[in-house]
């Protein structure tokens, strides 16, 4: 038995992790970890169907949010 039953996502950069009902957020991980329960993860997140890569201008945003920190 995983948490809620279901498979997670971590997401690995698709655009539509915040919005998605399977995003493996820290509330997730939290409400798992006081039940006591594994979570159940996809393994390659960028091989589901629902997965959406950012397009090139949002990875230029990305690049450069994260060397500017």
């Amino acid at each position: 038995m995983t948490y809620r039953d279901m498979t997670f996502c971590s997401g690995d950069g698709c655009v539509k992790f915040n919005k998605c009902f399977r995003a493996l957020t820290h509330d997730v991980e939290a409400r798992a970890k006081s039940m006591n329960l594994p979570i159940s993860q996809f393994v390659n997140p960028k091989e589901v169907d629902c997965y959406e890569a950012p397009k090139s201008n949002d990875l230029r945003r990305q690049s450069h949010k994260t060397s500017a920190a």
